[in-house]
């Protein structure tokens, strides 16, 4: 319980990042943006059904 405050505060720092390439100029930052956005919609998901069967 004591991480998910810092855990939500350093997964929205990065899915902040990870819009912000989403949305840049280049064809690169743009895959490195979409894919951090769905590694990071991942690891929530993973965390949540982790935590709800006590791990």
């Amino acid at each position: 319980m004591k991480y998910r405050l810092p855990l939500a505060a350093l997964s929205g720092l990065l899915a902040g990042l990870c819009v912000w390439l989403l949305f840049s100029d280049s064809a690169v930052q743009m895959w490195i943006g979409g894919v951090g956005l769905a590694v990071l919609i991942a690891w929530a998901v993973l965390f949540t059904v982790l935590y709800r069967r006590g791990y």
